[in-house]
């Protein structure tokens, strides 16, 4: 039932997408749609300068943007945001529509980070990558030589050291580097709960 609903609804969105593409090309024949704003102000001509969106360039924009939205239409793409306070359940959430857990959690910030989870049709393992290591490698290896000079027991005192903080401080005293791609729930989570 539901997939018949979802179904004529992308049909129908569809074809509201490609009525608007084929009036946007109806426009861009018109006469007046051929004076672009930039010439118009070039030859000084000003009573018959377009807004932005109704010149050629505004409607070769909003073409690119509706030919965008109808390939998320045709594919079932769709951006879902998840946003919430810490403890608030988003990670539960994420994992439960994903079907697998994939995003750890526990009672120490696990989405602090702004993450993307895509669904790419005829994948069976999740895939985690993670392009911008580099910040979080440096700071691996500052951490790294300020761990050398502390004392464990001090640090102990100080810190909330559970088992995964245990790990993750070892991890940075072998200066250990994150991977940039990760395959499979485990891996991924493992990842993201050392982040």
């Amino acid at each position: 039932m539901h997939t018949q609903t979802i179904f004529e609804l992308s049909q129908e969105a569809e074809r509201l997408l490609q009525l608007a593409l084929n009036n946007l090309d109806s426009l861009k024949s018109m006469p007046i749609a051929k004076l672009d704003s930039t010439t118009a102000a070039m030859s000084g001509v000003n009573n018959n300068v377009l807004p932005l969106h109704f010149s050629a360039r505004g409607v070769d924009a909003q073409q690119a943007m509706l030919n965008n939205e109808l390939r998320k239409i045709t594919r079932l793409e769709m951006v879902l945001a998840i946003v919430g306070t810490m403890k608030a359940g988003k990670s539960t959430t994420i994992n439960a529509i994903v079907g697998t857990e994939v995003l750890p959690n526990r009672n120490r910030p696990m989405t602090a980070l702004p993450t993307l989870i895509r669904h790419t049709p005829g994948q069976k393992e999740p895939v985690l990558h993670f392009l911008h290591v580099s910040p979080i490698d440096t700071l691996i290896t500052q951490l790294q030589k300020k761990l050398c000079d502390k004392d464990r027991g001090k640090l102990a005192r100080r810190l909330e050291i559970d088992k995964d903080m245990n790990t993750l401080l070892e991890r940075i005293e072998r200066g250990e580097a994150f991977e940039k791609h990760h395959l499979g729930a485990e891996p991924i989570f493992h990842c993201l709960k050392s982040l």
